[in-house]
């Protein structure tokens, strides 16, 4: 049966009615609230023995006070007293066994002031304590309050000393008993002597000697026990030696069959506070204490630091911040070596490893013991140490593996059972930073991106349900997504599309989800029309990526330039989008681009003969006319003969869409007049782009004569040296008569006897000479003279 006990409020000397109350009234859910007013006493007392508990178990939570009664549970207060830390000259009260009016206090019980009651110094918010009768309050406390009892301190003695004795007819200095003296030190007691082992001998408690006099004396005036009754000394006792039994700084349990418990810390004053009824917070501390020596357990205070800090692990755990931050202090408190720390970077990582400790289960199950706080801290370097944002992996003997991701309380979906979705993870993960992935709820969003990429790839090519964000993608360090990227929502659509139309397999490797990004941006910034594009620039990486080479004239493959980068922008924003959404499109665009730039050598010669521009490299260039349509009857010869014009021109000559295409109409307009077209369609420019020579205003007519007289497929005409021929055709055909060379005999003398006006007055007589000489040739071979 748990006793009964009465508050009653006592304000400037008004006495309010006396309330009722039971212990464990808090676990019942029928705790009393009260409501603190400035200049408030609140007078606690058990109701048969009309006197105050000696210790209440204390607790702070904001501005409210919580006491839990002697047979209280800990985790459930029976008085709340709201408002008490924040008004003023307010104190919580009780009448010792010799009939004294005492303050409770939390810090120093030797002193009569009211600053060290229970007060808003004395405890910060969530603060947990114990809370003891301190000695009378001092002078003015009492004023105007009738009926309390003032006896003062010396009287105090003297009663107590009666009581001690038997009776109120002892002598005032009869010799205290080993006991007296015990529960004068333990009631701190002004100038009482401190216990020693011959006291507890005498006074009939066992277990106490000289390795552990010190943690019991330590231990007798934190308890929440009543030390007046010799059993709760005993008591004391029994369960600092089973903590210190604990403590024998093996990795083996000393006392396998004997672990402290809840009750063995509680007894001596050592609260886990919200975690007091956790079995996960006791498996910890005691696994704690069992890697520590006695002597680093051997006093309440050494105690208490100790289940603070794993106070505050369990309270991580269970998703709460405790009220100060975990240290490396801590982690030292909990028996961990500076050298564990540094292998681990725990400096470094705390953030890191707070939130993996918070990560776990929240009963605390995940780090119940320091060898799993290890493993977490260890996991989690790893993590730390691959993120090192390079591209050669930081160790790749050492990569987080799916234990790791486990061992943090990281939910990685797929790759916690998938070999390619676990490498796939690590790679997004070696190149971030460290502060990309310092929280367990940063590595959670990677892999959920990265199973939604694998969900999206799965489905049919009809379902667009399921898409792509920017925000989720810019996680992964992708090349072409950052923060403030322009249109990285554009890129993000596309390749939700992209994703959707692949198999898994094809994009279970960050390489190529990296490529389908790079041949988005570039359709993206393709697609941008306006006149300074805010779309982000395709560079040689994202060529790269998408499989864009260039050979050399020998076939050797060279880095892009970037003056190559710069053309194959060109070419890409001359092309619609339905020819750039493939990677083979812009593969072939860029071998057919480079084809052409390695053909324009500046010299009639052929700089590689294996590797000339073919037809079908003018359609994936997206030429106009005739060369770049492959459905075109003229495609063929149109597209041989621009190859042919090339190795006349330098590359600053063809590499823009604009100067291929220029050449290329000229091209059309030759291959034009050789279909039927009028002759009028080709002009001096046409031939003098493409490098021929000789014909002028005067020959012209002739020349596109002689063209369209050629077959309509363009094949006559599909060569410089063939269209040169037919231009030196006409030229000849000016100067030579027919029958001349039969009358006269020789060609250059018909030449010299009957050189037409136009060779020597418009052009030079160079000119004229070197045509001779070419008509003198032919006639030689064939005697033929053309007419």
């Amino acid at each position: 049966m748990t006793s009964k006990y009465s508050v009653r409020i006592v304000q400037y000397g008004q006495t309010q009615p006396a309330i009722d109350l039971q212990a464990r009234a808090g676990k019942e859910g029928k705790a009393l609230v009260l409501q603190a007013q400035s200049g408030m006493r609140f007078h606690l007392l058990e109701t048969l023995s009309q006197t105050g508990p000696t210790r209440l178990r204390i607790a702070r939570k904001g501005a409210d006070l919580l006491l839990v009664l002697p047979e209280g549970d800990p985790s459930a207060p029976d008085l709340v007293i709201k408002g008490y830390f924040d008004a003023q000259d307010v104190a919580m009260m009780g009448r010792s066994s010799t009939g004294e009016w005492r303050v409770y206090d939390n810090t120093g019980w030797s002193s009569s002031s009211l600053a060290n009651g229970i007060s808003a110094a004395s405890m910060v918010d969530g603060q947990e304590s114990v809370a003891g009768l301190s000695t009378p309050p001092g002078d003015g406390w009492f004023d105007g309050e009738k009926g309390w009892l003032w006896l003062g301190a010396g009287t105090l003695a003297l009663v107590a000393g009666a009581a001690a004795a038997g009776g109120g007819d002892k002598s005032e200095t009869s010799e205290p008993t080993a006991f007296d003296k015990i529960k004068a030190f333990a009631n701190r007691t002004p100038n009482a002597a401190t216990p020693t082992v011959s006291d507890y001998a005498n006074a009939g408690i066992q277990g106490v000697d000289a390795n552990n006099v010190a943690a019991v004396n330590s231990a007798l005036t934190t308890t929440p026990l009543d030390m007046s009754a010799q059993q709760n000394v005993q008591r004391v006792a029994d369960s600092f030696n089973r903590i210190l039994g604990e403590a024998n700084g093996s990795a083996t349990d000393a006392t396998p069959g004997a672990d402290p418990t809840a009750d063995d810390y509680q007894n001596l004053g050592v609260l886990l506070g919200s975690q007091q009824t956790n079995a996960n917070a006791l498996a910890l501390l005691n696994d704690v204490i069992k890697g520590l020596v006695s002597e680093s357990g051997d006093s309440v205070t050494e105690l208490r630091a100790i289940v603070a800090a794993v106070n505050k692990v369990m309270t991580i755990a269970a998703g709460v911040t405790p009220a100060s931050a975990l240290t490396t202090d801590d982690l030292l408190l909990m028996g961990f070596s500076q050298q564990q720390l540094d292998a681990v970077h725990a400096k470094d990582n705390l953030t890191a490893i707070v939130s993996a400790i918070g990560a776990t289960s929240d009963d605390g199950s995940d780090v119940s013991s320091v060898a799993q706080l290890q493993t977490l801290m260890a996991a989690y370097d790893r993590i730390l140490t691959e993120a090192n944002g390079s591209t050669p992996d930081a160790d790749v003997t050492g990569n987080p593996t799916a234990a790791d991701f486990a061992a943090i309380g990281s939910n990685v979906g797929q790759a916690a059972t998938s070999t390619s979705a676990l490498t796939m993870l690590v790679d997004v993960v070696g190149g971030l930073q460290r502060a990309d992935v310092d929280t367990v709820a940063e590595i959670n969003a990677l892999a959920a991106t990265l199973d939604k990429v694998a969900a999206i790839a799965a489905r049919p090519s009809g379902d667009t349900a399921m898409t792509l964000s920017a925000v989720e993608l810019s996680r992964l360090g992708l090349s072409g997504f950052s923060s403030s990227g322009a249109n990285n929502q554009a890129v993000a659509d596309l390749l939700s599309v992209a994703v959707r139309d692949s198999e898994p397999a094809d994009v279970d490797t960050l390489a190529e989800l990296q490529t389908l990004v790079s041949l988005q941006v570039l359709r993206v910034w393709a697609s941008d029309s306006a006149v300074t594009k805010t779309a982000a620039l395709p560079t040689a990486e994202d060529y790269a990526r998408i499989g864009v080479r260039r050979d050399d004239v020998a076939g050797v493959a060279v880095p892009l330039s970037a003056s190559d980068v710069a053309t194959l922008n060109s070419f890409v924003d001359n092309l619609t989008d339905a020819n750039l959404d493939t990677l083979g499109e812009i593969q072939q665009l860029g071998a057919a681009l480079f084809r052409v730039l390695n053909e324009a050598n500046g010299v009639a010669a052929d700089g590689n003969t294996a590797i000339n521009p073919a037809a079908a490299d003018y359609v994936a260039l997206g030429i106009s006319g005739h060369a770049g349509n492959a459905a075109d009857a003229l495609h063929t010869s149109a597209a041989r003969l621009l190859s042919d014009v090339l190795p006349t021109k330098t590359t600053t000559q063809v590499d823009t869409p604009a100067e291929l295409n220029s050449l290329a109409a000229a091209v059309d307009h030759v291959m034009d007049v050789a279909s039927g077209a009028p002759v009028a369609s080709l002009t001096l420019s046409d031939l003098s782009s493409l490098g021929i020579t000789g014909a002028t205003t005067t020959n012209l007519t002739a020349v596109t004569n002689s063209i369209q007289a050629t077959a309509d497929d363009g094949s006559g005409v599909d060569t410089l040296a063939e269209l040169q021929a037919l231009v030196n055709s006409v030229r000849n055909a000016g100067f030579v008569k027919p029958g001349a060379v039969e009358q006269v005999g020789s060609v250059r003398d018909v030449m010299l006897a009957d050189v037409p006006h136009e060779a020597v007055h418009g052009e030079s007589p160079a000119l004229a000479f070197e045509q001779v000489n070419q008509v003198q040739a032919f006639a030689n071979a064939t005697q033929v003279i053309p007419s």
